[in-house]
């Protein structure tokens, strides 16, 4: 099959003037919901908010590798063993994390524009009278199981890697969004997870000083009690820069023109003062 010239160059004209269109149309887009969220951030008024925290955490030891014929036993004993086995689990302090992670998401949400409510001022939240926001930490989470690092070296050619058997811990979090006095609206359960695990220090070294081969040589720095208080802290900082977010793009979303979605997720990164998109840290949707 043959195409003259002149077809060729109206078909590339075409294609170049439909890309301009495309790009032309995203950019509004795009520009829009910019415009959109930098009027929501710029908001003098400030949001209220009436804050739920459970009263204990849910913690589970995931090493059922570590007891002999795990599967033949029930998950409510299996779980049982697990967290008897588990000296580090009995270790953490309920009451003081969910504490230490309560202060530190109210100091971050205030930093953010909002006016926190606890339980004990439950009369002034409803006496706003207004669609003010619920939010309700319905439970928290511990998991500690193993976690493998492989460390990597490329000597002379040759590739070496060792997987290192460490414990590592999840912090999970599940919350219920509402609105007071819109009963109607309603939003999916907000899944938050961060994690940590044992560090470690090493090194490859070579066995022989004439012969080939290395040997890696490491410590382990294991994860303390205090390094999970401290993961709860820095959490519950991100709990609230997830909630804004996602406040922010439903926003967004509603002052959208009919029949346009848009084309990216927002952030607000409050100490640059920057709106900024794809950004991959935010909390995940779970249908209720």
């Amino acid at each position: 099959m043959f195409f003259s010239i002149e077809f060729m160059m109206k078909l590339y004209r075409n294609t170049r003037l439909l890309l301009l269109i495309l790009i032309g149309v995203l950019l509004v887009s795009c520009s829009l919901e910019r415009k959109i969220a930098t009027n929501y951030v710029r908001k003098v008024d400030k949001k209220s908010i009436l804050l739920f925290f459970p009263d204990n955490i849910h913690k589970v030891s995931l090493k059922a590798d570590s007891i002999p014929n795990a599967d033949s036993l029930g998950v409510f004993v299996l779980d049982s063993i697990l967290y008897a086995q588990s000296a580090f689990l009995q270790k953490i302090d309920d009451s003081l994390l969910l504490s230490l992670c309560k202060e530190s998401l109210i100091k971050e949400l205030n930093l953010y524009g909002f006016n926190v409510y606890e339980i004990d001022r439950m009369d002034e939240f409803i006496a706003l009278n207004d669609s003010s926001y619920v939010l309700n930490l319905a439970q928290m989470e511990l998991e500690v199981y193993r976690y493998i690092l492989s460390p990597e070296y490329l000597d002379l050619g040759h590739y070496y890697s060792v997987d290192i058997d460490v414990n590592a811990i999840n912090l999970n979090s599940w919350f219920e969004l509402d609105r007071h006095n819109l009963p109607t609206e309603q939003y999916p359960v907000l899944y938050s997870s961060y994690y940590l695990h044992d560090d470690v220090d090493g090194r490859f070294i070579r066995k022989h000083e004439r012969k080939s081969g290395l040997t890696y040589l490491y410590k382990i720095d294991s994860v303390s009690v205090i390094d999970v208080y401290e993961l709860a802290v820095l959490s519950a900082k991100k709990y609230a820069v997830n909630l804004y977010d996602y406040l922010l793009n439903l926003h967004i979303q509603e002052k959208m023109p009919a029949g346009e979605v848009p084309t990216a997720y927002y952030h607000y990164d409050r100490k640059g003062e920057m709106i900024m998109t794809w950004y991959e840290d935010s909390f995940i949707e779970i249908d209720p």
